[in-house]
């Protein structure tokens, strides 16, 4: 699961109410921030999600745990 959110506060409301289903990051996309302002950079990930960044070689880094 990748979703995208325009602020942090966003993503941590949909981490917070999706949370007791799976353990689930907040992350910052840097690719998504290079993009330009105003763009989603805040994205909630589950494992599946990690891993993919992580394949795609994408620029990240872990902002908070939800779980």
């Amino acid at each position: 699961m990748l979703k995208y959110f325009s602020t942090l506060w966003k993503a941590r409301d949909f981490a917070e109410a999706n949370c007791l289903l799976q353990e689930l990051l907040i992350v910052f996309d840097r690719e998504a921030h290079q993009d330009g302002p105003g763009g989603d950079q805040y994205c909630v990930v589950n494992q599946e999600g990690i891993d993919h960044l992580d394949q795609m070689n994408w620029d990240y880094d872990i902002v908070e745990g939800w779980g």
